[in-house]
């Protein structure tokens, strides 16, 4: 890191790497070394969290998988308001996270890549069961892992399969139902007055966002052609429905490769044939994606805005790539050589950015250190502009100053900070207006 005084380098680390310092912060991470406290949050595991995972307790349904969701909220019971209900739950325990957890740059990680990979909670019903499975299982234990396992578990999770369609990304003329007819005409009759079977195709709406938005980049290469030809490569990954447990012997709303449902045609995505079949295609597909020089760039250069500067230098971004590059896309390392860098401490020491409402919100509790944050911040946060889960472009939300900080944005966030300061958001304690004003202030910006 640059040689700056340990109190300086303490303050620009804990203002980017966390959702904002308690009282105290700074200081505790000066005196025990910045090095050394870095190390520790980029090895979360080694964290004692338990006080946070108690206070989540009180949510046991985000603790089920997804099939065991899926069973709790049938079809016919699930109501919008039992849904609705989950949501918010998931949410409060995102802020809980954010608020309390001391493994903060995990948390800072998920968050980020969660957006990346974002999913929208009212696509359906069984996305927003799928979501405590997504960020749990998929997301948070891989944003310190290798980039291709990363990938491979959204592209794989239910979440993901369902929003953006792939599950029903089949070869042309092939229909789910006619086959499960056919399996079940071995065993009994068929029924000749059974309906038309409905005949499926190609669907690219997950191949397009994985080139676009999960690897290369809109500039990162790839044409019209390389979609088509990813999305013929993905056919037949889906999930799990409920006609096809017996015949899957599987749960519902898990991953299931419909060997059938696949084009085993050859391919070519960005100039290179295939050389796997079936499920391996796809699989391959993600590999090359992922150690793609593009995917480093394009990567990179995300990572560094959200934790440095809307337009960070490009020694910054480079020195990242080169890491992601060099180490097989280990985002471990990568997130070292960001903040470890020169550059980061130049870049983040003179700019300021601006908070999402989820980092105002988080920020603002930590720096005022309420009892709880209640979940009448849950609804702070969509008066705000940011309901969590909800964000419904596969793009996730913005974190450009410009998004945020119109007319109406500012003064939603004075009001909340007044808000806070008096006392007025259910389940949360009063402040003060001192403490308010403070919050008001800088608090609209990572410094």
């Amino acid at each position: 890191m640059a040689t700056k005084p340990e109190s300086v380098l303490a303050s620009i680390l804990v203002s980017r790497a966390t959702f904002g310092a308690r009282p105290g912060d700074v200081e505790r991470v000066a005196a025990s070394g910045v090095k050394r406290w870095l190390d520790a949050q980029l090895h979360p595991e080694r964290i004692e969290d338990s006080a946070l995972e108690k206070e989540l307790e009180v949510y046991p349904d985000l603790a089920l998988s997804t099939s065991e969701l899926l069973r709790k909220f049938p079809r016919e019971e699930a109501s919008r308001d039992a849904l609705r209900k989950l949501v918010v739950e998931l949410s409060h325990a995102k802020l809980l996270r954010a608020v309390r957890s001391e493994r903060q740059l995990q948390e800072t990680l998920t968050d980020f890549w969660f957006n990346h990979f974002n999913v929208y909670a009212r696509k359906n019903r069984n996305v927003a069961l799928s979501l405590p499975s997504y960020e749990r299982d998929a997301i948070r234990p891989r944003v310190l892992g290798k980039f291709s396992d990363l990938l491979r578990a959204t592209a794989e999770h239910p979440a993901m399969l369902q929003y953006l369609d792939n599950w029903i990304n089949f070869k042309e003329g092939f229909d789910p139902r006619e086959e499960l007819r056919t399996r079940r005409r071995r065993r009994v009759r068929a029924n000749p007055e059974r309906e038309e079977p409905r005949r499926l195709g190609l669907n690219e709406n997950y191949a397009r966002e994985l080139l676009e938005l999960h690897t290369l980049g809109v500039d990162g290469g790839y044409r019209q052609e390389d979609v088509n030809e990813v999305a013929r490569a993905f056919t037949g990954w889906s999930v799990v429905r409920p006609r096809f447990v017996e015949i899957a012997k599987r749960d519902e709303g898990s991953f299931l490769f419909i060997a059938m449902a696949h084009d085993g045609g050859s391919k070519t995505v960005l100039g290179s044939r295939l050389a796997g079949k079936g499920i391996d295609e796809g699989l391959e597909v993600l590999e090359m994606l992922a150690r793609h020089p593009s995917t480093a760039r394009f990567l990179s250069t995300k990572l560094a805005r959200r934790f440095t500067t809307e337009e960070p230098p490009r020694e910054l971004v480079e020195e990242m790539a080169e890491t992601f590059r060099e180490t097989d896309g280990d985002l471990r390392a990568v997130t070292r050589t960001m903040f470890l860098s020169p550059a980061f401490v130049e870049a983040a020491g003179k700019a300021e950015m601006v908070k999402t409402p989820l980092e105002l919100v988080a920020s603002a509790l930590r720096a005022a250190s309420p009892a709880s944050p209640g979940p009448a911040l849950v609804r702070a946060l969509s008066d705000l502009g940011m309901p969590l889960y909800l964000c419904q472009p596969p793009t996730g939300y913005d974190d450009s100053a410009t998004t945020w900080l119109s007319a109406g944005g500012v003064l939603s966030r004075v009001r909340f900070a007044l808000d806070l300061g008096a006392g007025r958001l259910r389940g949360v304690e009063a402040v003060g207006s001192e403490m308010a004003m403070t919050i008001a202030s800088p608090a609209f910006q990572r410094r």
